[in-house]
Formats: C-alpha cells, structure tokens, sequence
C-alpha cells in the first residue's frame, strides 16, 4: 500500500511539471488543460494530509538500523525526511542527527557516538511503551 501511494505521489508530481508543458506546446488555445495542474496540486496535498505520523517505536528502528548499517535503498532519505509532529520525538530525532551527523555516516561511529545513539533509542522506545495504545478506528 505505501508503494502505490507514493507512485501517486509521484504521478502526481509529474503531471503538475509536464501538464502545463503539454497544454502550452500541444494546445496554445485549449485553457481547460491546465486544470492538470490543479489534480497534480490535489495530489500532493492529499499525500501530504494523509502521511501517517512515524511512532517513537519506529523512529526508534530507523536509528538503529542506520547506526548498525542494514539499511538499502531510500531509507536514509526516508529517516533525514521524516515528518514527526510529537515534539518529544522530533526532540530525539533532531538530536541524533545533531549530535552524531549525517546518517549515512552512522554506521562508522565511533563506540562513543553508538552508545549516543542507544540512549536515544532506549528513550524512543520508553516513550513507545508509554504511549497509550492506538484506538480502534484510527
């Protein structure tokens, strides 16, 4: 499911760049194209509404993760990208990225800086186990 959401995104994002591009080589006169940039626009706006917030339990597993270097892919963009509302856990998370950098540089901390990192994981996951469980229709 979150792979198709973000294809729409994507789909999304590229229908609002080349859209007008089309309307304005392919149909100089046709002013009803350009209602493509309006769906593309939706899109992310929809996308962005319904992006469903990382729990501490996750932000947790992003950093470990990283810091253990079995990560592929976008993850790393994916973590430095994070949308967190909860400024307890955006605390966290700004934190190990203040104090140990770059997370893709993570996984050649030193022993110091790993042990930076598990603090903060251990309070994420404190904080999870804190939380009061999701309710049944969220």
């Amino acid at each position: 499911m979150k792979k198709l959401v973000n294809a729409a995104s994507g789909l999304g994002c590229w229908v609002s760049i080349l859209g007008p591009l089309a309307a304005l080589i392919l149909y100089p006169r046709a002013n009803a194209l350009f209602a493509l940039v309006f769906v593309g626009v939706a899109v992310i706006v929809v996308n962005v509404l319904l992006t469903k917030e990382p729990t501490p339990q996750e932000v947790a597993d992003g950093i470990e993760h990283l810091m253990n270097g079995d990560n592929a892919g976008m993850e790393v963009d994916t973590f430095e990208h994070l949308r967190i509302r909860d400024p307890n856990v955006k605390g966290l998370w700004v934190r190990s990225i203040a104090v140990c950098g770059l997370p893709e540089t993570w996984a050649g901390l030193s022993d110091a800086e790993k042990d930076t990192l598990r603090h903060i994981i251990r309070e994420l996951r404190r904080m999870s186990a804190a939380a009061p469980p999701p309710s049944p229709g969220a």
